[in-house]
């Protein structure tokens, strides 16, 4: 069965006040004459009767009637309010908070660590819809919903099975997240759920359910076939300018909508790109959001916690300055220099003077590489590539440069060779092999202030 979606428009009257206008029968305007006591009797019976019938079918009198739209994501109960199906109003983990169906009624109420509340569907169809999908997402085995199949691949913290949905047989990709007792691991893990849960864009992985247990947690979400896109540059051997400009598009359209959300993704890089096909043209995904946050409130002066991957930090990660949706900006300035000349911006023989290169913006366009491609994609390399933070382009303003406005932009492979990518691939993963901590941002950066290459 697919998931239950449901919205009602109630009315704001008083269901007694209505039973009784139309019980007592009388003319507005002629005054109102005194009524035998068997025949008041009566018209109270009748107005209880039909009020009981009433309370049968809608939230008991009194009770606010507003107009909802509600949707079952997997385990997750989303309340988008009057019709905004944009981002949740609020959200709730059935397993977590059961719910269930007051016998003979059409209301449904949700058990809350500090209350309760309800709602109601518009028809004994849509009740029954809503019933069973509310048994099926309060099971807490995952076993019980998706079959799992072959390794997709594993890290530090987790691994991603491929797996099929028992309901729908649907392919899908399951990310098991081991818990150990370590407060800050749970928190990096809550705040990627919580963002998962929330976001619907086309170039950002889709969520379909999250099985929630003491030992483990696992995500399910949508199947890329094509793999990652770091495997797409390398394969392809030559880039087109078309073929970044069409990837940056998409980069920049799923960044504005995180952005305008308050998330930053922290860690944009072509291994946490996906491809829905190795063939253009080429649709992809953001993905991996464990080091993703949602800035509430500007941060004033440092970074906490894990920060990013050396090589596509920001200068403000490696100067431990504020930081905000300028990072990812430059991040995708990384990746677009990658895939126009097979190259990393910066580099070194080790860690810290990749970051010495970021914090001083050491970069160049090295002719044996750059001669062929266009000053307006160069152009917007060096908008993203800004040291200033304030002077680097936005999403939004990425979208109108010059270069992803061009409808006349070369589709011409240009020369530079992408294919030692792909055997160099180990060596660029072991130089950016992981996230990087503020601790040991704090040690670069007083290393770097030491020895006076940066103020």
């Amino acid at each position: 069965m697919e998931d239950a979606v449901s919205h009602r428009k109630l009315d704001d009257a008083h269901a007694h006040a209505a039973g009784a206008r139309r019980a007592s029968g009388q003319a507005p305007n002629p005054p109102a004459q005194p009524l035998d006591p068997w025949k008041m009797h009566q018209q109270q019976q009748q107005q209880q009767q039909q009020q009981q019938q009433q309370q049968q079918q809608q939230p008991p009198v009194g009770r606010k009637k507003t107009a909802r739209l509600l949707k079952m994501d997997g385990c997750i109960l989303k309340n988008y309010g009057a019709g905004n199906t944009d981002v949740p109003l609020w959200e709730v983990n059935l397993r977590q908070n059961p719910m269930s169906r007051v016998r003979g009624t059409l209301e449904f109420v949700v058990y809350l660590p500090r209350g309760e509340t309800s709602f109601f569907a518009s028809s004994e169809e849509e009740a029954n819809l809503w019933e069973a999908a509310a048994e099926k997402a309060m099971k807490r085995d995952i076993e019980a919903h998706y079959e799992f199949g072959r390794l997709l691949g594993e890290g530090a913290f987790a691994q991603v099975y491929r797996a099929k949905s028992l309901s729908t047989g649907e392919t899908v990709a399951v990310k098991k997240i081991e818990k150990r007792d370590d407060e800050d691991e749970l928190a990096i893990l809550m705040q990627e759920i919580n963002i998962l849960r929330s976001v619907n864009h086309p170039n950002i992985i889709r969520t379909h359910d999250i099985f929630d247990t003491p030992n483990c947690m696992h995500i399910v979400l949508e199947y890329i076939e094509g793999g990652e896109l770091f495997d797409l540059i390398a394969g392809a051997g030559r880039f087109s300018e078309k073929n970044a400009s069409d990837i940056m598009r998409q980069m920049f359209s799923g960044l504005k909508y995180l952005h305008m959300h308050s998330i930053v993704h922290r860690d944009i890089k072509p291994e946490n790109v996906l491809c829905h096909s190795n063939e253009w043209p080429v649709q992809i995904k953001m993905c991996d959001f464990g080091l993703a946050e949602i800035i509430k409130k500007p941060k004033k002066d440092q970074v906490e916690g894990l920060v990013g991957t050396p090589g596509y930090v920001a200068p403000e990660v490696v100067r431990r300055q504020k930081i905000g949706p300028p990072i990812d900006m430059w991040a995708c300035g990384v990746l677009l220099y990658i895939m126009l000349s097979g190259k990393m911006p910066f580099f070194g023989r080790d860690e810290i003077e990749c970051l010495r290169r970021i914090a001083r913006c050491q970069y160049s366009f090295p002719e044996a590489e750059w001669a062929k491609v266009s000053e307006e994609a160069k152009s917007l390399v060096k908008g993203l590539l800004c040291l200033e933070q304030n002077k680097r382009l936005t999403a939004e303003s990425a979208l109108y440069h010059p270069f992803m406005t061009n409808h006349d932009i070369s589709d011409k492979p240009l020369e530079n060779d992408l294919s030692g990518l792909s055997s160099s691939k180990r060596h660029l993963r072991r130089l950016v092999r992981g996230v990087i901590t503020a601790n040991q941002i704090s040690e670069f950066l007083n290393e770097f202030k030491a020895s006076g290459t940066i103020q």
